[in-house]
């Protein structure tokens, strides 16, 4: 709240005789309450449980924090003429309705060598790139992994559906990225091209780098600009009639396709593929050096799992 210099030399001239007092607290009361007005319901923030925090870190050293369930506003407020795929859709309210765990960066070479026995990336040198986001990953693989170390641990692990991916990247915002409307401050957080971390990192300008380099969202996930795109569940559907008819309480997308979504932009996109709305989609056993993935681990009934 800004109280103007006007205001001011109002207060200490009433001040100034004991019945003045009366004026200012009167003036005082005018200008606080003036100013509250309800937000519209249809541009309130993600309504959310709780802040999210660290959770536990699984068998292969996997950081996980607690997604709350909430309600958010998926996609942008109306077409228009230019977007690129997956930001033309309608804006609309999504409601999740459970909370999840989600890997705190995405899964890393070390981390799928350990569960799948080998490392597929095309960005690999021994152990010298175990920390870099495991890439050229198909669909199919990344499903497979989430198989394996769910079998492994007996928890559910899977890939977040896009409305998850976007809440958790969101974490509570509106804007067109999860720090503002404004792509300057991508080179703190994003690892993406043309203006993005790799003038401040010094990292080759071609590839993926280490997770966890760059600042993280508000709900502590990092590398969700950049890196590699990730893969999550939903099929693509280029029917604007979809997007109006999707179901509002956790949407899955629909339920066929020809291509698999993959969402957050990779080391060689634009600055504009790692906003909140877009994505991008192939089909699901292709195994680019630009694709990768994070993983959620549902919350199980049973509490001693959970941890």
């Amino acid at each position: 709240m800004e109280i103007n210099e006007s205001w001011l030399i109002r207060w200490r001239h009433a001040a100034a005789s004991s019945a003045g007092w009366l004026l200012v607290f009167v003036s005082l009361f005018a200008l606080l309450f003036s100013k509250q007005v309800p937000p519209s319901s249809q541009e309130q923030a993600a309504t959310v449980a709780k802040i999210p925090r660290f959770s536990f870190a699984n068998s292969v050293g996997m950081g996980l924090v607690e997604i709350p369930a909430g309600k958010f506003f998926m996609g942008i407020g109306q077409f228009k003429a230019g977007t690129q795929l997956g930001e033309a859709r309608q804006r609309t309210q999504v409601t999740i309705s459970k909370s999840f765990y989600l890997s705190v960066t995405e899964v890393t070479q070390k981390q799928y060598a350990q569960v799948m026995g080998g490392n597929p990336s095309f960005f690999s040198y021994k152990e010298k790139t175990e920390n870099h986001p495991v890439d050229s990953v198909a669909w199919f693989d990344a499903m497979k992994f989430c198989e394996t170390l769910g079998k492994k641990e007996g928890r559910t692990y899977r890939l977040p559906t896009s409305a998850e991916w976007e809440y958790a990247y969101r974490a509570g915002t509106r804007t067109r990225y999860f720090w503002g409307d404004d792509d300057s401050p991508i080179v703190d957080y994003g690892w993406i091209e043309p203006q993005s971390g790799k003038r401040k990192l010094g990292f080759p300008r071609f590839g993926t780098i280490p997770v966890q380099q760059l600042a993280p969202n508000p709900w502590g996930l990092y590398d969700l600009v950049g890196n590699v795109q990730e893969w999550v569940q939903d099929w693509e559907n280029y029917d604007p009639a979809w997007s109006a008819a999707m179901p509002k309480v956790d949407p899955q997308g629909p339920p066929a396709g020809l291509a698999k979504i993959v969402r957050g932009g990779a080391f060689n996109d634009p600055v504009e593929r790692g906003s909140a709305t877009q994505g991008n989609a192939y089909i699901p056993d292709a195994e680019l050096d630009r694709n990768g993935f994070r993983v959620v681990c549902e919350k199980d009934a049973n509490p001693q799992t959970n941890r």
